[in-house]
C-alpha cells in the first residue's frame, strides 16, 4: 500500500482562505480534477478541508447558496491525520 506522502509528493494542493465561497472552491476542484481543497489562514495554518462530500451534504442538501456561502461555514474543521505505527495499525490524532 502506498503511503500518503508518496501520493502527495510533488503535488501543489489547492489552498483557499475561509472567506472563499463554496462556488469558488467547487470551480477550483473541477478545474484541477480534485475532490478537496485545503482551507488555510494566516501563515498557511490549516484550519479545515472542504470536500465534494461537504458540498453535497452541507450546501446542496441544506439548500444553501454556493455563491454566498463561505468555506468557513461548511468546511470540515481541524481535520485529523492518520499515520501508521510500527505495528502497522492506524493511529489518528
Amino acid at each position: 500500500m502506498r503511503k500518503m506522502s508518496d501520493i502527495v509528493r510533488n503535488q501543489n494542493p489547492v489552498v483557499l482562505p475561509p472567506t472563499a465561497t463554496v462556488r469558488a472552491a467547487c470551480q477550483s476542484m473541477r478545474e484541477r480534477h480534485i475532490g478537496a481543497v485545503l482551507v488555510t489562514e494566516g501563515d498557511r495554518q490549516l484550519v479545515g478541508i472542504f470536500t465534494g462530500r461537504d458540498a453535497v451534504h452541507r450546501v446542496l442538501a441544506e439548500g444553501k447558496n454556493a455563491a454566498k456561502t463561505t468555506l468557513a461555514e461548511v468546511m470540515t474543521r481541524r481535520p485529523t491525520r492518520c499515520r501508521r505505527t510500527r505495528q502497522r495499525s492506524k493511529r489518528c490524532g
